[in-house]
């Protein structure tokens, strides 16, 4: 996979270094607005103005960026959102073909007012109890699993999975779906509401991982 943007501003660039937090919240405090804890964004992009408003001054003065830097962005969260195309992704990579990853239903939703489909290729199976997969990685009960996504899928893909920690306990799939080991439970998406409260629970997935 390769990185197609950088996160803005020098406030960003300080942590760009880091892991992207996996407990990171998005918050929408109206319509065609979405924050993370350190910007907020509407339809036309990164806004200062907004980030003032519903979080605070010195964030806002922390944002730097400009043109693309601003218009295409990333949030805390791993959320990758493009201004111009007016969609979010659940991340900013893209894969070998050089095809984005799944569409953020809600992000996207939020802050375009549009609902989109996600990617009909990106469909999750079950090659026995107890392991879900999608096309790039496999996971048990236990989180990510190198050995079991060797197994399932390949060794190339295998050697790319480089999660550790929360990362692999706590993960994505290519359509969206969230899962967390800790919990024994997988939901629609990994989005917080603005009253913090996550997505509705994929039941599917949730059976089929943990058997719940």
């Amino acid at each position: 996979m390769k990185l197609n943007n950088i996160i803005v501003g020098t406030m960003f660039v300080a942590l760009s270094g880091l892991a992207i937090n996996a407990q990171a919240k998005l918050t929408s405090p109206k319509q065609g607005v979405l924050c993370d804890q350190y910007v907020c964004a509407d339809q036309n992009g990164i806004s200062k103005d907004l980030t003032g408003n519903y979080l605070n001054q010195t964030y806002a003065r922390a944002i730097t960026g400009k043109g693309t830097e601003l218009t295409q962005f990333t949030y805390a969260d791993g959320t990758y959102c493009d201004a111009q195309a007016k969609k979010c992704y659940v991340d900013r990579y893209l894969d070998s073909n050089g095809q984005r990853s799944a569409v953020a239903s809600y992000a996207t939703q939020r802050l375009f007012g549009q609902t989109a489909v996600t990617q009909s290729k990106s469909t999750l199976r079950s090659p026995k109890s107890g392991v879900l997969c999608d096309e790039y990685i496999c996971a048990d009960r236990n989180g990510v699993s190198k050995s079991l996504t060797g197994n399932y899928l390949d060794q190339t893909r295998a050697k790319n999975i480089s999660v550790k920690g929360t990362d692999a306990t706590q993960f994505s799939y290519s359509d969206g779906t969230f899962c967390d080991a800790k919990v024994k439970l997988c939901y629609v998406d990994r989005y917080f509401d603005s009253k913090g409260n996550r997505s509705a629970v994929n039941r599917e997935a949730t059976r089929a991982l943990f058997g719940r």
